[in-house]
């Protein structure tokens, strides 16, 4: 939307912008607020165009207020001293990444935004998911579904005998039994003795298989082949052969033990943890500060930081802050502890994992994983 003389305050961005936070499709609320749809609009600072088109057409609507305020006889503050919509990433945000060097605009509407493809044209459903109705889930047809899933039940014997959970996000809590209560003998009109039970509740991880089947449109449109059924019983066969079980990776003959890695970091620094098994393995991450050090200022990130985790408290020197796949959990000195984002809890071949601390300070570092390589097939 470039700046034009009918709608000087219109403005375009460049190629280079990018969406954070976006509520594109759904309004949402913030602390009980309207829900509005909304964005967040990062801007490199390289890209001088488009940071002078949007100055402009702040200016353009400063002087249309002005000019407004003014006639009401009211005075009108300078530009200069106003908070504008442009805001500098490196001022307000210096400890996300995602907005060195660049500037951002928050958006948002109660009125949802139009959205248009490539040839600009309407888009008028969201992209294919089966986990939230709302995001595309309506438009999955129950019946192919249904096939798929009855199909990998033959593929795959395991799924006849295990309860199957389905999840729309990345974790399953689960209430459990911790510890049961007894029964004891007791004489006629006898105290019944108390005998409680006591529950926990744990956490599952959920993963996902993929795979794709290419279809041409010869046989996409060749009416005598039962396409859908072909695909149902491929992708069945494919998944449920892959589903398998994991063990410990083996040398050998011999179970592998363990592997770590311990270093100290001094406020930012990239672990590199090389995995020799035979698929992703878990792990588990101690971080142990040299002195205190403050809310929020405890952050980790994993590849080139698409997965985030923030620890919103404070610490103390000493204090164990862990990132555990063992236990599916985030705890400091042992005890379960609040984290912020999202953190996958395994190293890949070659994972890269960046520990960032408090300007200036010190932490001591322990990963250790167990690497794992494929059971057999389950069936």
């Amino acid at each position: 939307m470039s700046n034009t003389a009918n709608n000087p305050t219109k403005v375009i961005t460049g190629p280079n912008t990018r969406w954070s936070y976006c509520n594109a499709w759904e309004a949402k609320a913030i602390q009980g607020g309207t829900p509005k749809f909304s964005v967040s609009l990062i801007i490199p600072k390289s890209d001088k165009k488009t940071i002078a088109k949007i100055e402009e057409a702040i200016k353009a609507a400063y002087r249309e207020g002005e000019a407004k305020l003014k006639g009401n006889g009211r005075s009108v503050p300078a530009l200069s001293v106003l908070k504008t919509p442009l805001r500098d990433g490196d001022v307000e945000r210096p400890d996300d990444e995602a907005y060195a060097d660049s500037y951002f605009v928050n958006a948002n509407s109660t009125t949802a935004p139009g959205i248009v493809d490539a040839d600009r044209q309407p888009i008028l459903d969201h992209a294919l998911q089966v986990g939230t109705d709302s995001e595309g889930g309506y438009l999955v047809p129950d019946e192919y579904e249904r096939t798929l899933v009855e199909a990998l039940e033959e593929e795959n014997i395991f799924r006849q005998m295990a309860k199957v959970i389905k999840t729309s996000s990345g974790d399953r809590k689960i209430p459990v039994v911790a510890s049961k209560g007894t029964a004891s003998w007791i004489d006629e009109e006898s105290a019944y003795p108390e005998s409680d039970d006591s529950f926990g509740q744990v956490s599952i991880g959920a993963y996902k298989l993929g795979t794709m089947i290419k279809v041409s449109e010869e046989l996409l449109n060749d009416s005598v082949f039962d396409l859908q059924s072909y695909i149902s019983r491929e992708f069945a066969r494919r998944i449920g052969a892959k589903e398998t079980c994991l063990q410990k990776f083996r040398e050998d003959g011999e179970i592998k033990a363990p592997v770590w890695f311990n270093g100290v970091v001094r406020s930012e620094e990239t672990v590199v943890l090389f995995n020799m098994g035979k698929t992703a393995a878990p792990l588990d991450i101690h971080i142990y500060p040299k002195s205190d050090m403050a809310a929020g200022t405890v952050r980790l990130a994993q590849g080139v930081g698409g997965q985030r985790a923030v620890f919103p408290n404070a610490v103390k020197a000493e204090d164990d802050v862990a990132l555990l796949a063992s236990t599916r959990e985030c705890t400091k000195n042992g005890v379960p502890e609040k984290k912020e984002g999202f953190y996958q809890y395994s190293a890949a071949w070659d994972s890269k994992h960046k520990v960032a601390l408090e300007g200036g300070k010190t932490a001591q570092l322990l990963f250790t994983m167990q690497e794992m390589q494929e059971g057999g097939d389950v069936r």
